[in-house]
C-alpha cells in the first residue's frame, strides 16, 4: 500500500512541477509579447518618390508619384502638357483664354455635348460637378467610351478650372477596368498642380 501511495505522491509532484513550469512559460512568453507590443517602434512609412513635369513655358507644373509610371511626351492637339504611362494612363493639360461674356458652367456644359461626340460608343456620361480649388472655380464630368481599334472601354474624366484670365482643362484617360487603381490620381493631380500666372 505504501508503494501505491508513494507512486501517487511522485505522480502528483510531477504534475505540480509540470503545471508550474507550464505556467511560468506562459507568463514569460506573455510578458515578452506585451513588452514588444508596448515598446515597438511604429513602422516608418517610406515616402513616395515624385516626378515633376512642366510645360515648355514652365507655367504649368505638375508633381505626381512615380508609382504611376508616367512620362512626358510631346503635346498634341494644342495641349500644353501631355503625360502617358505604359499602362494606358494618360493625363492631358490644356489652356485656353477666358471668355469674358460667358460663365464657366455654360462653357463646360457645351463641352460635354461637343467632346463626347468625338468618341464612339459613349456611355455613363456623368452630371456636371462643381468644386473649388485654391479659391478657383472648377467643373468636372466623366464618361466611358469604346476604343474601336483595341476594343477596350476607357474612362475619361475632364476637369475645367478657371484661374485669373485662363481656363485650364485636365483630361484623365485610362481603361475603365483600372478605375480602382487610379482613383487617387485625380485628387493627387489637383493637389500638386501649380500654375505660374506670371509666365
Amino acid at each position: 500500500m505504501n508503494e501505491i501511495y508513494s507512486f501517487h505522491k511522485e505522480l502528483n509532484i510531477k504534475k505540480i512541477i509540470f503545471v508550474i513550469v507550464l505556467a511560468l512559460c506562459i507568463i514569460i512568453i506573455s510578458s515578452i509579447i506585451i513588452i514588444k507590443i508596448l515598446f515597438a517602434k511604429p513602422e516608418e512609412k517610406i515616402p513616395d518618390s515624385y516626378n515633376t513635369f512642366t510645360d515648355k513655358n514652365n507655367s504649368i507644373i505638375l508633381t505626381l508619384p512615380e508609382k504611376y509610371g508616367l512620362y512626358q511626351v510631346t503635346p498634341e492637339n494644342n495641349r500644353s502638357l501631355q503625360l502617358k504611362s505604359n499602362k494606358n494612363l494618360g493625363i492631358f493639360v490644356s489652356c485656353e483664354n477666358l471668355l469674358s461674356n460667358r460663365k464657366l458652367f455654360d462653357i463646360v456644359s457645351a463641352d460635354i455635348d461637343t467632346y463626347t461626340k468625338e468618341f464612339n460608343d459613349v456611355s455613363n456620361i456623368s452630371d456636371l460637378g462643381q468644386f473649388t480649388i485654391n479659391d478657383s472655380l472648377g467643373y468636372t464630368y466623366s464618361f466611358n467610351y469604346l476604343d474601336s481599334q483595341t476594343n477596350v472601354t476607357y474612362y475619361l474624366q475632364v476637369i475645367w478650372i478657371e484661374i485669373n484670365d485662363r481656363y485650364y482643362i485636365i483630361d484623365f484617360e485610362f481603361p475603365s477596368e483600372d478605375l480602382n487603381d487610379y482613383t487617387d490620381i485625380i485628387n493627387e493631380t489637383l493637389d500638386n498642380l501649380k500654375i505660374n500666372i506670371d509666365n
